[in-house]
């Protein structure tokens, strides 16, 4: 890397870590709104929401250890790695986030093929099932 490029980087470190601060920080309450949203409605099926609020946790969780994790930085820059129990937390969030998709389309293919059956259920089973899967993989 030559000296303007560095130069250009070394430049823009701090501008960038204050803006995915304040997109971690802004995530927040997003996700608050979004976690009382969806557990206010009557409209979805209590699977959904379960499955929804899981995503609004894993969010949360993630940004919350992204921020520490930016702060980290800003406060120690020469430091390279972050502590492992923070990696660890925030890519759990990260893992959460990503697998919620999978279990979402599971949810909403079984709700489709099994209409009937599947409004009357409300048994903890596919929750159960989607949590244990979900925990073994992270």
């Amino acid at each position: 890397m030559n000296n303007s490029v560095h130069s250009l980087l070394a430049q823009l470190y701090y501008p960038l870590k204050i803006s995915e601060l304040l997109y971690a920080i802004l995530a927040l309450p997003l996700t608050a709104l979004n976690f009382y949203i969806i557990f206010s409605t009557a409209v979805l099926h209590f699977n959904l929401k379960l499955v929804l609020g899981f995503q609004s946790i894993s969010v949360v969780v993630f940004a919350l250890a992204r921020c520490v994790s930016i702060v980290q930085n800003l406060l120690y820059p020469a430091m390279e790695n972050n502590a492992l129990w923070l990696l660890i937390v925030e890519n759990t969030g990260v893992t959460a986030c990503s697998w919620i998709g999978l279990f979402l389309a599971a949810e909403r293919i079984y709700a489709t093929l099994r209409v009937k059956e599947y409004e009357r259920i409300r048994s903890p089973l596919f929750n159960t099932a989607w949590i244990c899967l979900l925990v073994g993989r992270i």
